[in-house]
């Protein structure tokens, strides 16, 4: 499976280079007024139109009613949303039906997360998302309505129970982590749970800006790690082929 990436929180003036690379699937725009990495909906629109052919834009809202995010989608000419609030699977549906495709994340507790209560939360809200996003929960002194964007990671470790638990009960959407991702430890989760995306941010930050060449670090990070997996893959298959290929039976062992 191909792991994507998305970069998110990007503002006006950043390099949009890095959305040619293969890996990189989604770009994230913070509509959080509270973060500090907020832009106004309308001021993206000239970036928006960039990623077009090259990745889909989302926006992310927090505490935002139906009609506020699609009055926000419209200024910005994105069709995504990524909910980081206390919305309930009714704004899910609301967003959907309108049209909108609707991530929603899940705050996990850094450590000591139950796997059983998480699986829950996620049972609850796969039917009603294009997409689940599994952060690690904000620091205490994180503003109420800023849920993301901390740098910090969660235990990886709860994720294979808590989404085995689900996945005997009901269909899962794409799963994407986020929380202090970088190419120094993404090896570490991918080694405990690979997910069909990572969302970053302050991972690939310099200064509190997006930085192209720690962007393409992490890209080279999950090439590396597909080109062995591949190789992995092509020797367990030859071996399987020399294992099951037909024996040359011998003359002496044909006579009956």
């Amino acid at each position: 499976m191909t792991v994507r990436i998305k970069i998110c929180g990007l503002r006006p003036g950043d390099d949009l280079s890095f959305a040619d690379s293969p890996w990189v699937s989604h770009v994230g725009f913070v509509f959080v007024p509270a973060s500090r990495r907020y832009v106004a909906p309308e001021s993206v629109r000239n970036m928006v139109a960039q990623l077009e052919g090259r990745a889909e834009a989302v926006g992310v809202f927090a505490g935002a009613g139906a009609e506020a995010v699609r009055a926000a989608l419209a200024r910005s000419g994105i069709r995504v949303a990524q909910l980081h609030g206390d919305e309930g699977p009714e704004v899910c549906d609301a967003l959907r039906e309108a049209g909108v495709q609707v991530w929603k994340s899940l705050s996990v507790a850094p450590s000591g997360e139950d796997a059983q209560a998480l699986a829950a939360r996620i049972e609850t809200f796969a039917p009603h998302v294009d997409a689940l996003l599994l952060d690690a929960a904000p620091p205490k002194s994180a503003p109420a309505s800023v849920s993301g964007g901390h740098g910090r990671p969660f235990d990886w470790r709860v994720l294979p129970t808590a989404i085995g638990m689900v996945r005997t009960r009901t269909v899962l959407p794409p799963l994407w982590v986020a929380g202090g991702i970088h190419s120094g430890n993404v090896g570490d989760l991918l080694s405990v749970f690979e997910p069909d995306g990572i969302d970053v941010s302050s991972g690939v930050e310099t200064g509190g800006r997006k930085d192209p060449r720690r962007i393409q670090a992490l890209c080279n990070e999950l090439a590396v790690r597909a080109s062995c997996g591949a190789a992995r893959s092509a020797q367990e298959a030859e071996q399987f082929v020399r294992q099951h290929e037909p024996r040359t039976v011998t003359s002496e062992e044909a006579i009956p």
